[in-house]
């Protein structure tokens, strides 16, 4: 998969979207962006909120994709934790 950054502040945000004519890996996501954020939880830490926004289409396909989606940004999330530390909160 490849990403076009559209706007990155270190360390406080990054927004990006996926770019489907650069990417190997094809999502079906229409107008996909993306964007993290870093802000500090007054305690000495930080929280980073990732948030991912896209269009949906309904097709069938789309709805067995969706818990392939949901699983994928939890491992990436978990991997985060384990090599930074820290705790993965569960959305609200």
């Amino acid at each position: 998969m490849r990403e076009e950054i559209m706007k990155y502040d270190p360390p406080h945000m990054h927004f990006y979207q996926i770019d489907p004519e650069k990417s190997t890996f094809k999502f079906k996501l229409k107008n996909h962006i993306a964007a993290v954020t870093v802000e500090s939880d007054g305690a000495a830490g930080s929280l980073v909120t990732w948030r991912i926004y896209y269009d949906y289409t309904m097709n069938p396909l789309t709805l067995l994709k969706k818990p392939i989606f949901n699983t994928a940004i939890p491992q990436v999330l978990d991997g985060l934790v384990k090599t930074h530390g820290g705790t993965r909160l569960q959305p609200e």
